[in-house]
């Protein structure tokens, strides 16, 4: 072993797992092989076995002292779309340059050396307004939200979009006034939903974008003349849905929305967000019944081997099974407690609906992801799972604190909602993507239109 070492310490390591860490519960060996850079006939190589970490399980997650904001929506140079209205996501520049995303369909970053340290930065990262707006439904480019930029390089960038757009701009019911950057948005008596048919006709799709620049700037990620990564939502063009205006009169929003950002397992790189099916063939409006009751809606789960390609993706449709997300054939799961599915509300038609928006990293500790949402109680929750490949889901748990955390002293608020955007992050984290947490991550939220943060500590089991 010393003669390795002492050729090692003249030549180089040719073998590197040595450097990766062992699998948790079993021991690993590996071979070492050094050779002389001065002379390679001299080499020697030995097998050197490293003990495995003992195998622990998350017994807890609490919030650790008070919330600290983050960034204040004040500084923003917009007089609309000047906050956050979705999760903060964060990227490290191959420089090691840190970002967290504003995010918005007019999108900015906070920039810095780290999550704890981080300044606004003024120059827009994406425009929806000056690139966007499409009207035609196939378009599938009205506006979108950057959801988790992802990179092997630091450099070259790509992201999943939460994309919406809204059937009543087909029938002249909903206009974007480029001036003002707003809808003059008109709710009939009998509209159930007092934000009207913006939210009503309101369909999301999945896209991928990239950025040649570290993040400083986005664009449609176009393959083989495909941006769309899941078009899962109800197509209304040419239907009797859209003819009878029934976004006037009933709640109709589908698709697959909150997309999360991307970590990798094996080959693949996964994301997840909820999903909202309807049974339309209820609607019949020369009765009067304009309401498409849900039919399916939960978390779906979807992956691809090549994250720089917007086609080819699949999504979970029960056990190790993932198939094309084009035959819609989702494996739709929500939240349980000693086998009782999370509360859906007293009008499950309403949004969000329970865990909304969830945000999901993986514990290098316990050897397990950890996914969170809002529970609707006030708290913020946590399930986990040691795969995406074939997902075993935790009864989920509320993490300490959460429910009476005054999470925006303006008001005072305690408490979380679906609105607050909670992702979690931990700035230890190794790589360009902020997939992994040691135990101390950091639930980051908005609230008032601003940018908070809390200390979390996540405490292990033997």
């Amino acid at each position: 072993m010393l003669a390795i070492l002492w050729i090692a310490s003249q030549g180089s390591v040719s073998n590197s797992d040595l450097l990766a860490p062992p699998s948790v519960g079993a021991d690993t060996t590996v071979t070492v092989t050094a050779e002389s850079q001065a002379d390679p006939s001299k080499s020697a190589s030995a097998s050197v076995t490293v003990t495995a970490q003992t195998r622990v399980s998350i017994a807890q997650i609490s919030i650790v002292g008070q919330p600290v904001m983050v960034w204040d929506h004040s500084q923003s140079p917009e007089q609309r779309f000047n906050g956050p209205d979705g999760p903060a996501s964060a990227w490290r520049e191959a420089d090691g340059t840190v970002n967290l995303m504003i995010n918005n369909v007019e999108a900015y970053r906070l920039r810095g050396p780290d999550l704890e340290h981080l300044t606004f930065d003024p120059n827009k990262i994406y425009s929806s307004i000056q690139h966007d707006l499409r009207i035609p439904e196939d378009d599938y480019n009205f506006w979108h939200f950057l959801n988790g930029p992802y990179s092997v390089d630091g450099r070259n960038f790509y992201s999943l979009s939460h994309s919406e757009w809204y059937a009543a701009l087909l029938n002249g019911d909903l206009v974007f006034d480029p001036v003002t950057h707003t809808f003059p948005v008109s709710a009939p008596v009998d509209n159930p939903y007092p934000r009207g048919v913006l939210f009503n006709s309101w369909t999301t799709t999945v896209n991928s974008f990239v950025s040649a620049d570290g993040g400083a700037s986005w664009q449609l990620n176009t393959v083989n003349g495909n941006h769309v990564v899941a078009k899962t939502a109800y197509h209304w063009t040419g239907t009797a849905a859209l003819a009878s205006r029934a976004y006037r009169h009933a709640v109709l929003y589908t698709g697959l929305q909150q997309i999360t950002r991307m970590i990798k397992e094996g080959n693949y790189y996964y994301a997840m967000g909820n999903y909202y099916h309807r049974d339309w063939s209820q609607i019949n409006p020369a009765a009067g019944q304009y309401q498409a009751p849900l039919d399916k809606n939960g978390i779906i789960l979807i992956r691809t081997n090549d994250f720089t390609n917007p086609n080819g993706w699949e999504a979970w449709s029960g056990g190790n099974t993932y198939e094309a997300i084009s035959n819609q054939n989702f494996k739709t799961f929500l939240p349980k407690r000693s086998g009782a599915p999370i509360d859906n509300g007293p009008t499950p038609n309403r949004y969000p609906g329970p865990a909304w928006n969830p945000s999901f990293v993986f514990d290098t500790n316990a050897q397990t992801y950890i996914l969170i949402f809002v529970c609707g109680t006030g708290h913020v929750c946590y399930m986990t799972t040691p795969s995406l490949a074939n997902p075993s889901w935790s009864d989920y748990t509320p993490i300490l604190g959460t429910a009476t955390l005054i999470t925006n002293p303006a008001g005072p608020v305690r408490g979380f909602r679906g609105n607050n955007y909670v992702s979690i992050l931990d700035g230890s984290s190794r790589g360009f993507n902020f997939e992994f947490t040691n135990g101390k991550p950091l639930l980051f939220y908005t609230a008032g239109g601003n940018i908070w943060r809390e200390q979390l500590s996540i405490s292990y089991s033997h």
